[in-house]
């Protein structure tokens, strides 16, 4: 939230939640869900009209990524059960508590999905231009337990993903801009 005085200095309005009586022990407080969070307050201000520019910061994909996704998100049949723990991890020592956030980060990445599919939804049919860009501020490293801390930092926790998506009306707008990014797959 430091950042955010100085970066967002001349909003017209910006939430958070206000965690500066805790200084870096806010991890310990009770986060909300990012959809009970950010879908809300994205929907105030569609309804308001007058943001020309929407930052929404998710806490999900975050340590400890059990806490930051609801529960229909959790214990899916995964993907990686299929294999062996050093089939995954090389000779790592806490190879069971590394499986099991490498499980729930991909279930914090599959809500994350979730919940940027309920944003394009809520916009595409919207008679305003939208442009929404997704990108992640970090990567994780869920191979050897570092998650994005800086001092161990490898390129895992630079690779991030890069969405970008015009609404209807954005691409009837600005159709140069939209045939200039568009990537046909």
């Amino acid at each position: 939230n430091l950042a955010s005085s100085t970066i967002f200095g001349n909003v017209n309005s910006q939430f958070s939640q206000d965690v500066s009586f805790v200084g870096d022990k806010d991890t310990h407080l009770k986060k909300p869900l990012d959809h009970e969070f950010l879908i809300p307050g994205l929907n105030t201000l569609l309804d308001n009209q007058k943001s020309d520019v929407i930052f929404l910061h998710s806490y999900a994909g975050h340590g400890p990524y059990h806490k930051f996704i609801p529960a229909d998100f959790k214990d899916k049949q995964h993907i990686f059960n299929q294999y062996s723990l050093s089939e995954i991890f090389k000779d790592y020592k806490y190879k069971e508590r590394l499986f099991d956030d490498l499980k729930m980060y991909d279930q914090s990445i599959a809500y994350i999905d979730h919940n940027i599919n309920t944003i394009v939804e809520k916009i595409k049919d919207l008679d305003q231009p939208f442009m929404f860009l997704y990108f992640s501020d970090h990567g994780d490293n869920v191979f050897d337990g570092t998650g994005h801390d800086s001092r161990w930092l490898d390129s895992s926790m630079l690779n991030v993903p890069f969405v970008i998506y015009f609404n209807n009306a954005a691409r009837i707008k600005y159709p140069d801009v939209w045939d200039s990014l568009r990537i046909d797959t």
